[in-house]
């Protein structure tokens, strides 16, 4: 009978060894008082959440090696990434408007030069000593050695007080001596059939001479103004930067001489 004890015991842990487990110790407490050899230890159910894998970020340590990182942390490595890009981007868009407004300023400056230039041309023309209208001389032929001289310089004086451009008033002065050459930039009249450069002292220039002044920028690229010598020191000149009226004043001006054409 003792025999059959032990053997029953003995099965049952092995029973028992293969269920223990998932049996609550209540069943193993019953057992005991069935007089059964049991093993006392239980064991609590163990509940594990499943986590979302498709949530999670991945990070890869510098060693190469992969870590797990919660989602959590991933969001917020993201917001400080598109919180510096933002900051990068106002950064650039400041720089970008500083330059704006440099080149503005240097732009502005280039302007305010180039209207002084434009000023002080004008004021050229107007500050000159005029001579009345009824002293306009007579140029007679033997006061220029060239052909044209005479004609071109009579002419000329014929369109004081016209509201013409200097170029304008060049131009008729030569046609009207049978000179054809259209409208162009003061330098260009160096162009003109038959003409001959005679330097940049006035003391050289004769009546009906063509004087080209220098360039200060009122033209951009190009001279300033040209008039038409008539002798004494005079030259009839076209309207000349707004101020559209032929007048007869000095030849010498403040921005000086860049070449006296005769046309011969």
């Amino acid at each position: 009978m003792r025999l059959k004890t032990i053997l029953t015991g003995t099965l049952t842990i092995i029973i028992t060894s293969a269920l223990i487990a998932g049996m609550p110790a209540a069943d193993a407490a019953e057992q005991q008082d069935n007089g059964a050899v049991v093993s006392m230890r239980s064991f609590s159910r163990q509940s594990q959440e499943r986590k979302n894998l498709l949530s999670e970020s991945v990070n890869v340590e510098s060693d190469g090696s992969w870590t797990m990182i919660d989602s959590n942390i991933g969001d917020a490595l993201i917001a400080n990434a598109d919180r510096q890009t933002a900051e990068i981007n106002a950064r650039k868009a400041s720089e970008e408007k500083k330059k704006q407004e440099e080149a503005e300023r240097r732009a502005e400056a280039e302007k305010e030069k180039q209207e002084a230039a434009e000023a002080a041309s004008r004021n050229a023309i107007r500050n000159a000593p005029t001579d009345s209208i009824v002293n306009i001389p007579t140029i007679t032929r033997d006061a220029a050695s060239s052909e044209h001289g005479a004609d071109i310089a009579n002419n000329a004086t014929k369109h004081i007080g016209d509201a013409m451009w200097c170029t304008d008033l060049a131009s008729a002065a030569l046609n009207e001596s049978g000179i054809s050459f259209g409208v162009h930039w003061p330098e260009e009249y160096m162009n003109v059939p038959g003409a001959v450069n005679i330097g940049t002292d006035l003391s050289d220039a004769e009546p009906g001479d063509l004087i080209i002044y220098n360039r200060t920028g009122a033209n951009g690229s190009h001279n300033d103004h040209i008039s038409v010598y008539i002798g004494n020191g005079m030259a009839v000149h076209g309207g000349w930067n707004y101020r559209p009226d032929v007048q007869l004043a000095s030849a010498s001006l403040s921005n000086g001489v860049y070449t006296i054409i005769r046309v011969m």
